[in-house]
């Protein structure tokens, strides 16, 4: 049986990662060990968890907990994608953090049933969820990051309702229609359109429960889509920015710039000379 290291899969200064994952009728290819603790939130499912000899279905929503004692696995069912987001970091962050805020009990990590690290999110969960990890996502790998989006992703599970609760129904769809690939083509106004609300309104309930604009949280996800892709395919760019909606080259250049701080050829290039695409997990 194959076991990860997570100190491989870093560069100097780093404390973990942040990997997207899309697996489409990907068979389960068997199980591994690893040497750290990481979490993953499965965004679109169902796919098929195998851990500790349990074979467990993963819908859009669960949220898990995997501690370095365990072995598992993922695949996904036939007919479908399934995509989800882990984040791994190192031992020694669980234990402050413990130390520091749940000294009491067994809880979050340390909890032995796969069961009890199992939960599952509401849509305003996920939001809050992948707002929770904004930083990590745009390539911020220090010890301060993630400790932070540890413990709010800790207080996610706890309330199980999370900061944005009261986000309206409407508003969280609209928000996950907007970070689809399906609607990159068709830009952000065909998006709001379908909400049934003037774009100022919209906009303005955007600021207020997520903190930007309809327009930026579609260029976030554009960049996001993108960045993923070049770490797993060898799709050119100029096709890239085609299908993501950008038809202009240079303004897509400028855009992923912004956003990563190197351009899209950049990204590549550093993804396949640090192999980050490939690990620390394995399908």
């Amino acid at each position: 049986m194959r076991k990860l290291h997570l100190s491989g899969a870093l560069r100097p200064g780093e404390y973990g990662t942040y990997q997207r994952h899309l697996s489409r009728h990907c068979e389960f290819s068997g199980a591994h060990t690893q040497d750290y603790p990481e979490l993953f939130w499965v965004e679109k499912g169902p796919g098929m968890h195998w851990i500790n000899g349990e074979k467990r279905e993963l819908p859009a929503g669960v949220l898990q907990l995997i501690r370095p004692t365990d072995s598992h696995g993922f695949s996904a069912l036939p007919g479908g994608d399934f995509e989800w987001t882990n984040v791994a970091f190192f031992s020694s962050s669980w234990k402050a953090l413990r130390q520091r805020y749940f000294s009491e009990g067994i809880r979050y990590f340390d909890v032995k049933e796969v069961s009890g690290r199992e939960f599952h999110l509401p849509k305003d969960g996920l939001v809050a969820l992948r707002l929770a990890a904004a930083d990590l996502a745009r390539g911020a790998r220090d010890r301060l990051t993630f400790e932070r989006f540890l413990l709010n992703a800790l207080a996610l599970i706890d309330s199980r309702e999370g900061p944005h609760a009261a986000v309206p129904a409407w508003l969280g769809e609209l928000e996950q229609e907007l970070r689809q690939q399906a609607n990159f083509s068709g830009g952000v106004a065909a998006v709001v359109a379908r909400a049934g609300r003037c774009p100022e309104h919209v906009c303005r309930e955007f600021r207020r429960h997520f903190g930007r604009t309809p327009t930026a949280t579609m260029t976030a996800s554009r960049m996001e889509y993108a960045s993923l892709q070049l770490e797993t395919t060898d799709m050119k760019i100029l096709d890239l920015a085609l299908e993501i909606g950008i038809q202009n080259l240079g303004h897509f250049y400028r855009t992923f710039e912004k956003h990563f701080g190197c351009t899209p050829r950049e990204y590549r290039l550093q993804v396949m000379r640090s192999g980050r695409a490939a690990a620390p997990l394995e399908v």
